[in-house]
């Protein structure tokens, strides 16, 4: 029923089980420890570091009752608050960002990244980098068991596309890449698939002159080079590859 705000939750931040308390306790506010074990189904052994955790970072709040401990969820407004405070504060301290991240564009950087939030900010980096266009190459279908069909759909795909970035993928012969195929033109996208008998376990960026490998969902880790030369031989090899695939 609430797998649509739980989504949003996981990508405001919350763990699934700190999702599940805080819609519990948003839709029965001063409900008790034992009701709100009862409906997550979180024992409470588990259930109270979860719940102090929450309280710290201001998601919930306690009071105490005339039967014991109370809780009540901060107004999801209050949520979207702090988002828009975080960016507009972000966005104020990004000369200073920039100038510590400030090197030679000619030596190359090499970055790791682990987890949802490493493949996230990747992602992030291919629509702010400035390159024109994003080459692809694997399966759309294994990066969103990560990031969620509905980031693709909503967020990246909007933002690349208001940003005036193409994108070219070679990917595997999927149901939500065939799905998108009829709307190529309208998304900047042109899309051809691979053989049916190639198989991918990692996927890879192509953009400006950087090159992010983003392995499978059982290792979560990002590797991010920018490097002109390496991102140049990898667009050449992406674009032979190219030359031979059919037009989907």
């Amino acid at each position: 029923m609430h797998a649509g705000l739980k989504t949003i939750l996981r990508e405001y931040g919350l763990s699934d089980k700190e999702a599940a308390i805080y819609l519990a306790v948003l839709a029965d506010s001063g409900v008790s420890i034992k009701a709100l074990s009862e409906r997550t189904h979180i024992n409470r052994t588990t259930l109270y570091p979860i719940v102090e955790q929450l309280i710290r970072r201001g998601i919930i709040a306690q009071f105490k009752g005339s039967r014991g401990a109370r809780f009540v969820a901060s107004d999801p407004r209050t949520l979207l608050q702090k988002i828009e405070n975080l960016k507009r504060n972000f966005t104020e301290a990004m000369p200073q960002f920039e100038a510590l991240e400030k090197r030679s564009k000619d030596s190359p950087r090499v970055h790791y990244y682990h987890g949802k939030g490493g493949y996230l900010s990747v992602l992030a980096d291919t629509l702010t980098s400035g390159a024109g266009e994003i080459l692809y190459l694997g399966s759309a279908q294994k990066l969103n068991e990560v990031v969620s069909e509905r980031y693709i759909e909503r967020t990246y795909i909007p933002t690349r596309v208001a940003n005036g970035i193409s994108f070219r993928q070679l990917v595997l012969d999927e149901s939500f890449s065939r799905r998108l195929v009829p709307k190529d033109l309208d998304e900047l996208r042109t899309t051809k698939f691979l053989p049916k008998t190639s198989r991918f376990s990692a996927n890879i960026a192509i953009y400006g002159d950087k090159v992010a490998y983003f392995t499978s969902e059982k290792e979560l880790m990002c590797v991010l080079i920018q490097s002109h030369e390496i991102a140049e031989i990898e667009r050449h090899s992406f674009d032979l590859l190219w030359d031979t695939c059919p037009c989907s």
